[in-house]
């Protein structure tokens, strides 16, 4: 990318995602589908291993431990669990990801303004800002992608 163009690309992706962070933060809100998809993972880390306490505690003892439990534990046992949390653990998802959609578009293509409707494309999806759990398993989708177009 030349100079100019990659500052443009680099100041608008960052306006955007500051915007939206910034608007997160200053009204606090989560739909009921984020923590509600995390169930499992907040009684994974009480120690209820086979459960889902919050959410599904109506089917008993017969959730197992998935990927996702153990991507997110670590990045929710250092945060508090709140709003906050999970909108800050949301965007370093976020940020991931666009880092891995760039990354992944440079190997293919040397457009920019191809790369910058890509990532805006996907900061602009409803998808992305839900705390579903979405967010969290694109960026393992990104990675598969990543190491197999390696060459």
């Amino acid at each position: 990318m030349k100079s100019r163009q990659s500052i443009f690309f680099y100041l608008t992706i960052g306006f955007f995602l500051f915007w939206r962070l910034s608007i997160d933060l200053y009204y606090p809100f989560l739909n009921s589908d984020g923590p509600w998809t995390l169930s499992h993972l907040f009684s994974f880390m009480r120690g209820d291993y086979q459960s889902s306490i919050f959410a599904h505690e109506y089917l008993g003892q017969n959730f197992k431990t998935h990927v996702l439990e153990l991507l997110l534990f670590p990045l929710y046992y250092i945060f508090p669990t709140s709003t906050i949390a999970f909108i800050i653990v949301n965007f370093i998802f976020i940020t991931v990801n666009i880092i891995l959609i760039i990354f992944i578009l440079r190997r293919n293509s040397n457009n920019s303004l191809i790369h910058l409707y890509f990532v805006l494309a996907y900061m602009f999806s409803i998808y992305t800002y839900g705390t579903r759990s979405e967010t969290y398993i694109i960026t393992i989708l990104f990675l598969m992608i990543l190491i197999s177009n390696a060459h």
